[in-house]
């Protein structure tokens, strides 16, 4: 596997990974600040699990840990 690339807490500044998704942390940890979002929009979520480093990463791409939305203000 290879590392994902483009990742930035910055949404604006996240790399389109395809259809619109975007890597905004990659890490470990029990959160992060997401930054840079347009207000009265819709942001979908999804969270992964992966285990490994460098191009030894395995992804868990067969469900995600945690998803959901939120409408910003």
């Amino acid at each position: 596997a290879v590392p994902p690339s483009g990742v930035n807490s910055d949404f604006s500044a996240a790399v389109d990974q395809g259809n619109g998704s975007k890597i905004c942390y990659d890490g470990t940890g029990g959160g992060f600040l997401l930054r840079i979002l347009q207000p009265s929009t819709t942001y979908y979520f999804k969270v992964y699990e992966y285990n490994g480093t460098g191009t030894g990463v395995n992804y868990l791409t067969t469900g995600a840990v945690l998803s959901g939305y939120q409408l910003t203000q």
